[in-house]
């Protein structure tokens, strides 16, 4: 139980971490749209209305930033790896 809190605990550490690496639109929109702020989640058209964009268009940028975001996470436990090695 302990160790699973530790991995949670760890995992929102480099969520943050990579989060902070994003651009500010991309942020936005992934804390928007899944309440990664601690509210509740919004809808497309909620995101929309945020950046001024359309439903479409948030939906394209979303999956761009969980793509950059899979990226940053990715190249954050590359470094830890590499640093636990030395």
């Amino acid at each position: 139980m302990i160790a699973d809190i530790e991995q949670s605990e760890q995992s929102l550490e480099l969520l943050e971490k990579a989060l902070a690496m994003l651009d500010e639109r991309d942020r936005v929109i992934l804390v928007a749209r899944y309440g990664l702020d601690g509210t509740k989640p919004k809808t497309l058209l909620e995101t929309g209305a945020l950046i001024r964009r359309t439903r479409a268009r948030v939906a394209s940028l979303q999956q761009r930033a969980l793509c950059r975001l899979r990226w940053q996470i990715s190249n954050l436990k590359a470094f830890a790896y590499v640093e636990g090695c030395e």
